[in-house]
């Protein structure tokens, strides 16, 4: 099973960890950028952003992709993470910028019931 945990890092850019049945399996900043030319940000996210380079080919960052992931886990603020059946999106922990994207991405109604559901940093559980 594929999982994308999509963090929200100091520098409030998107972060993507995939991990294949648990284990790391790619770090891919600016997952937004990656899922450029796709119909749905989510649905990239679902297969783990299948067209993004794998993290061991970029040159320009000094860690490997377990450190920098486990970086993200303990600097970042997790704010979704989605998986073959659902979406779970903590959109009050998220800069305004990143609510916007997930507003566009779900739809008004969609996103306007969905903060009414959220209170503080609680999450809300989507079906895809």
């Amino acid at each position: 099973m594929i999982t994308a945990k999509i963090y929200e890092d100091k520098n409030n850019d998107m972060v993507a960890v995939i991990l294949e049945d648990g284990q790391c399996s790619n770090y891919i900043p600016c997952p937004e950028i990656t899922a450029l030319e796709a119909d749905s940000f989510l649905a990239e996210a679902q297969l783990g952003f299948p067209e993004a380079l794998p993290y061991e080919y970029d040159i320009l960052v000094g860690l490997t992709m377990k450190e920098a992931a486990a970086r993200e886990e303990q600097e970042s603020t997790l704010i979704a993470q989605v998986d073959d059946k659902s979406v779970t999106i903590y959109p009050l922990r998220m800069s305004q910028e990143h609510q916007e994207f997930f507003q566009i991405e779900l739809g008004d109604d969609v996103w306007q019931d969905l903060l009414e559901r959220a209170s503080s940093s609680d999450s809300v559980k989507l079906a895809l």
